[in-house]
């Protein structure tokens, strides 16, 4: 194949008789290990939109009408092509079951804290043997 040199200053005409070939990257069959195995195209992606624009202006036919893919319809793109649905992050997955969690527990809360006032009661209240003991022993007689 060719280099990218033998394309300057060729017609329109030339160029689009270049291409099928000239938009794809070719194999190299004496490449060496170590050497590239692949060659670049003649022609960059930019430089076909290019050649297109201007063929199309001047009304030659394009000789990669084939290949190339159809335009998504106005409302075809990824998403509605495809069911899409985000991972999202671990406080969004987790948002319902932490809400569930939080209403039990609030619902247990009432029973929680009775129990917990009582403790506390029961450790302030003293009974007269231990008000007895906390009395050093030398005062006790």
């Amino acid at each position: 194949m060719a280099s990218r040199r033998v394309v300057w200053g060729k017609s329109l005409v030339e160029k689009l008789a270049m291409l099928p070939q000239g938009a794809f990257p070719t194999k190299r069959e004496d490449a060496r290990p170590g050497m590239r195995h692949w060659t670049k195209p003649l022609f960059s992606k930019r430089q076909l939109k290019e050649l297109k624009k201007d063929a199309e202006a001047e009304g030659l036919a394009w000789p990669l009408a084939a290949q190339e893919k159809p335009a998504p319809g106005p409302l075809e793109s990824f998403y509605e092509k495809t069911i899409f649905m985000s991972k999202g992050s671990k406080r969004e997955r987790m948002y319902d079951e932490r809400k569930k969690k939080i209403q039990e527990k609030m619902a247990e809360m009432p029973k929680l804290i009775q129990e917990h006032r009582e403790a506390q009661r029961q450790k302030r209240s003293k009974t007269v043997l231990q008000k007895l003991m906390e009395i050093p022993r030398r005062f006790r007689r």
